[in-house]
C-alpha cells in the first residue's frame, strides 16, 4: 500500500495495527472516564495500544528512511 505523495510502501497490516492501537487506547479512556472500568485493566490496555502503535510507527518511518 502507497501512503503519501512519494509513495513509500507499507504493508497493509501496517496501518490496521496502528489505527487498532489507536482504537484501544481511546475506547479504553473512553470506558475508563464514563463507565468506570477498573484502572488496572485500563492501563493493561494503554500499554497494549501504546506498543501496537510504537510497532507500526517504527515500521513506517524504516520505510520512510529506505525511501530517501
Amino acid at each position: 500500500m502507497k501512503i503519501g505523495r512519494r509513495g513509500i510502501q507499507v504493508k497493509r497490516y501496517t496501518l490496521e495495527v496502528l489505527f487498532s492501537g489507536v482504537l484501544l487506547i481511546l475506547v479504553s479512556w473512553f470506558l475508563r472516564e464514563n463507565y468506570a472500568f477498573n484502572e488496572v485493566l485500563a492501563g493493561g490496555f494503554y500499554i497494549i495500544g501504546f506498543i501496537l502503535m510504537g510497532f507500526s510507527l517504527v515500521t513506517i518511518i524504516s520505510a520512510l528512511m529506505k525511501r530517501w
